[in-house]
C-alpha cells in the first residue's frame, strides 16, 4: 500500500492537488490512508526535491569552478610530491600537458596522463 501512495503522491504532488487540505482529505478517503500519514509523506517528497535542486545548483557551480580554472591555478610540482596528480580532472591534467606542449590524443586514458604529466615533472 505504501508503494501505491508513493506514486500515487508523487503524481498528486506534481499538480499541486495535496497542497490544499480537501484534496488531503479526498486522498486519503479514497486511498484509506490517515491525513496525518498523507501530509508527512508530501512533506517527505517537497524535502527530497528541495534538496535534489540544492545538489543540482552545487555541482552546477562546481562544475563552472573547475572550468574557470586555468594552468596558474595548479601546482602540479607539489601535487606530484604530495602523491596527489590522480585526483586531477582529465580536463585539470590537459591543462598541464598543453601548456608544456606534450601531445596526447584524446583517446589517452587518464591514469596514462597522469603517468605523462609525472614523468614530465620528474
Amino acid at each position: 500500500m505504501i508503494h501505491t501512495l508513493g506514486c500515487r503522491s508523487g503524481s498528486f504532488l506534481l499538480k499541486g492537488l495535496l497542497n490544499e487540505p480537501s484534496a488531503i482529505q479526498r486522498f486519503s478517503k479514497e486511498y484509506i490512508v490517515k491525513d496525518h500519514l498523507v501530509k508527512n509523506y508530501v512533506c517527505h517528497l517537497e524535502d527530497l526535491k528541495f534538496k535534489k535542486n540544492k545538489r543540482e545548483e552545487s555541482r552546477k557551480r562546481l562544475q563552472e569552478e573547475e572550468r574557470s580554472k586555468t594552468y596558474n591555478d595548479y601546482n602540479c610540482t607539489l601535487m606530484y610530491r604530495e602523491g596527489q596528480l590522480r585526483k586531477l580532472k582529465v580536463s585539470s591534467l590537459d591543462l598541464y600537458l598543453e601548456k608544456h606542449g606534450i601531445s596526447c590524443s584524446r583517446s589517452t586514458l587518464k591514469q596514462d596522463r597522469v603517468d605523462i604529466v609525472a614523468a614530465h615533472i620528474a
